[in-house]
């Protein structure tokens, strides 16, 4: 998301995250773990991943990064739809004593309010600047010191750990089981707007930016 909010690089993979997250937590919940204290766990593992897979697949570029990451996130899928402890291809439910509305309708706002402030402040800072100038010229980025895939890492890292939480929410509303269920066609759903939103408000550029 952060990728694509920044204009570096397009991931379509960003699934598996939502699965991550929406996992991380339900399979807790099974064994009587508020839902609401894994949220740092899911986005944690998620980021852990995103690192894991970004390492080798940013080495690649253009459409070939993109088609990497459809890659795992299928694999991903395949994973999950094949061992028990995620439920196979049926998925997992929440315990019914979890749900709240009110609860759950709040974290999905609090959610949104999040994602936007946290693309907002991205965008002013030091850190969104670097992207913005590996946007434009990633060669020229890194002659002048921005470490490109350092940066990218990071941002495919808060990404996957928004993703993951948005997961979360997700997996409160309905089953839980990678690319199926009502919970994650709205997550997605959710998803879509806010990054429209963050397109058309927060287009990053170069002007203010500094190597030091």
């Amino acid at each position: 998301m952060m990728l694509l909010v920044m204009q570096l690089q397009v991931s379509l993979g960003y699934s598996a995250f939502l699965g991550i997250g929406a996992y991380t937590t339900v399979l807790l919940a099974l064994r009587g773990v508020d839902p609401f204290l894994s949220l740092p766990l899911g986005a944690v593992i998620a980021a852990a991943f995103s690192v894991v897979i970004g390492l080798p697949a940013f080495r690649l570029r253009g459409p070939y990064f993109t088609i990497a990451t459809i890659g795992v996130a299928e694999a991903i899928r395949v994973c999950a739809s094949s061992v028990q402890f995620t439920g196979g291809s049926s998925g997992l439910r929440m315990p019914a004593a979890s749900f709240d509305f009110n609860k759950n309708y709040f974290a999905m706002v609090v959610l949104a309010i999040a994602t936007v402030a946290a693309a907002a402040y991205v965008k002013r800072s030091a850190f969104g600047r670097a992207l913005a100038a590996i946007k434009q010229d990633i060669d020229a980025a890194e002659a002048v010191g921005v470490h490109s895939t350092r940066f990218k890492l990071a941002a495919h890292a808060i990404s996957a750990a928004l993703v993951a939480l948005a997961g979360f929410v997700g997996q409160l509303l309905e089953l839980v089981a990678l690319g199926r269920g009502e919970g994650a066609d709205l997550a997605h759903q959710l998803g879509q707007l806010g990054l429209e939103f963050v397109l058309v408000h927060f287009q990053p550029d170069l002007r203010g930016f500094r190597t030091a």
